[in-house]
């Protein structure tokens, strides 16, 4: 997988104003300096908490940039921004307060190489763990009709493997650079849905853009997973949706709460364990219990020596030299490896079972991943369930 880095936003000054007001930075995203995530308790009214900030801030607005990220989705309500050690203090103790953290750096991890046919995807269509060569499939629960929310590095579009079903949602990178300047969200959706090298061949893949690169704050990546939440539920997308997190970063209450109230309201987040070679719920996303965690195996179905591990991991998934589609040209291919490339894998089978089983929600979607996967084929899984995704190909 990729590990993203997340690093604080700093904003533009703000203006003292009555109503709260949410201004970008536009300076340095990578200064993570006095920059902190700052979630509320589940009843509290975030536009008067919110004012009630802005006005303590604008006596030291000339140094601190303020508020630059709202969140108020699912149930989930925060804020972040760039703040003085007074007012920190102060939101530490305020009765409205549910956690105060720093933002932090999420990291992308990979390898590349050159390119050849998906070995993958015959693995989650075989039970046994000697590599298939082929990929058994019913043609007609190839995802037709569902959508892929992918949080990461923005996507190549216009790749010929995408037969036009890939679009961009979301640019949260502070430049507003379009396209995929990493490869990393391109070759992800690949894995979920291009016609060649894709589980879900027909699926619709929409990029949720949090970073140009390899790196960017954790207030970012939320602002975008608040950004899919709310498209999913304002479309009616629930029971034909799924979000992939291919990122992990230090441990972070505001995430483990956002995603836990997403799950709630039905919607699946599949998140990557994390490339460290730790327990997986020493991170975030993989300590969410509402998020399907995955770890990553090779192509002789053991689990990658870097791959995180532990029993928050929920199952595993191919992660070790997988082609897919590539940034830069209408026909660039990469092999990749990481977790980030399994949680890609099992995003695709869940738009599949959508497809075939029509399974309306997260919990629906978890019991059945996590029934039907192949149990105790993963070598080397460390205390982790030993379960790999499988698409209930009958093989």
């Amino acid at each position: 997988m990729y590990l993203l880095g997340i690093a604080g936003v700093s904003t533009a000054a703000l203006l003292p104003l009555v109503t709260a007001t949410v201004i970008p930075n536009s300076t340095n995203i990578y200064d993570l300096s006095d920059k902190w995530i700052i979630s509320l308790k589940p009843e509290v009214n975030i536009t008067n908490h919110m004012n009630m900030v802005e006005k303590l801030h604008t006596q030291d607005m000339y140094t601190f940039s303020g508020i630059s990220h709202k969140y108020d989705f699912a149930g989930y309500r925060g804020y972040a921004g760039h703040f003085n050690k007074s007012l920190i203090d102060q939101m530490r103790q305020h009765e409205d307060v549910q956690v105060v953290e720093p933002d932090r750096m999420w990291t992308a991890a990979r390898i590349v190489e050159q390119t050849t046919p998906n070995p993958g995807l015959g693995h989650i269509s075989h039970r046994s763990p000697r590599t298939p060569r082929t990929y058994v499939f019913d043609d007609r629960a190839t995802g037709a009709g569902t959508y892929a929310y992918i949080i990461d590095s923005g996507l190549n579009t216009r790749h010929d493997e995408f037969e036009r079903r890939a679009s961009s949602g979301f640019n949260g990178d502070p430049l507003n650079r379009p396209g995929d300047g990493s490869g990393h969200g391109t070759h992800a959706a690949g894995v979920i849905g291009s016609k060649s090298y894709g589980v879900a061949k027909r699926c619709r893949m929409i990029g949720v853009k949090v970073m140009h690169e390899d790196r960017t704050p954790a207030a970012i990546v939320l602002d975008g997973y608040q950004w899919a939440v709310k498209d999913i539920r304002r479309r009616g997308r629930v029971a034909k949706s799924v979000i992939s997190i291919s990122m992990t970063g230090p441990q972070s209450d505001a995430w483990v709460t956002a995603i836990n109230f997403a799950f709630a309201k039905g919607i699946t987040t599949i998140a990557a364990a994390g490339n460290d070679n730790r327990p997986a719920d020493e991170f975030s996303p993989g300590d969410a219990k509402g998020a399907i965690v995955v770890g990553a195996t090779d192509n002789s179905r053991t689990r990658a020596r870097w791959s995180n591990y532990g029993p928050a991991i929920s199952l595993f998934g191919p992660g070790v030299d997988i082609p897919s589609t590539w940034k830069g040209s209408r026909g660039a291919t990469a092999r990749m490896s990481g977790t980030s490339v399994a949680a890609a894998h099992v995003a695709g089978v869940v738009l599949y079972l959508k497809t075939l089983r029509k399974l309306p929600d997260s919990f629906i979607v978890k019991s059945h991943l996590l029934r039907d996967a192949t149990t105790q084929s993963v070598g080397a899984a460390n205390g982790s369930p030993n379960k790999f995704v499988y698409n209930g190909s009958g093989r």
